[in-house]
């Protein structure tokens, strides 16, 4: 779903599943507190999604945040490479709270009017090492506060896991809005969307990058920044983060 040739309403009706499914798991929410924080040490009190697709854990986590910062409501925008605009307008309806950004917008360059609290969910294993690197590598150099999680695994029984996607995709795409008639077609009278999807679960979980991996990514890029990478469970699944923030004394 990466490649350029992939249709475009393809990409869509996909993102628009793994949202769902994303956002329903609540499986970013153990991250909620740490992201709070992160916004409370901003200027801008927001959070810029990178490669927010069709919202990925949003608006729900954005809840958790207000919780977590005691009811104050925390500004959202959403990203993306090429953004969806249907999936933007479907989240912010009615919540004051998000925009989406209409420019193309690259991870690896984020345009420095962008600032805030950056944040990539499960979208780090799309980028090879060189360019997971340079993500981090331009939030540190702007100096923005950056959280990246990943909720799928590097693991045998996720690999095995990921068998099962298929008919998961059948039992669930009835219920992703907006619904999509073209969308169900191609998961029910020609399967290619289940499949499509299968082959990138597995593909996450073969590319997602491991804690010791993570910290590799970011070694030597601590020049006044400071680094975690760890992981948190959710409903017995390893969620892997890595959280990077200017150092105190280095705060503009």
């Amino acid at each position: 779903m990466d490649q350029s040739w992939w249709p475009e309403r393809l990409r869509r009706a996909a993102t628009d599943y793994l949202a769902f499914v994303i956002s329903k798991s609540g499986a970013f929410t153990p991250l909620a507190p740490r992201l709070a924080q992160l916004v409370d040490g901003t200027a801008e009190g927001r959070i810029v999604d990178l490669c927010a697709g069709g919202g990925g854990p949003y608006p729900a986590l954005l809840d958790a945040v207000d919780a977590a910062r005691g009811g104050r409501k925390t500004a959202l925008v959403l990203t993306d490479l090429r953004p969806n605009v249907d999936a933007g307008r479907r989240i912010g309806a009615g919540d004051a709270r998000v925009t989406l950004e209409p420019r193309s917008v690259d991870a690896l360059a984020v345009p420095p009017e962008l600032g805030g609290v950056r944040t990539l969910f499960d979208g780090l294993h799309h980028f090879a090492p060189a360019d997971a690197r340079a993500l981090l590598a331009d939030a540190a150099r702007s100096r923005a506060p950056i959280l990246v999680a990943e909720a799928s695994e590097r693991s045998p029984a996720a690999i095995v896991a990921s068998v099962f996607i298929p008919l998961f995709v059948l039992l669930v795409m009835p219920l992703v809005k907006p619904r999509s008639w073209p969308a169900l077609a191609l998961t029910y009278l020609v399967p290619i969307l289940p499949l499509a999807i299968f082959w990138d679960g597995l593909v996450s979980c073969l590319r997602t990058y491991r804690v010791d991996e993570l910290r590799a990514l970011v070694a030597g890029l601590d020049d006044g920044y400071r680094w975690e990478a760890g992981t948190v469970k959710k409903a017995g699944r390893n969620i892997t983060f890595l959280v990077g923030e200017p150092a105190p004394h280095a705060r503009s």
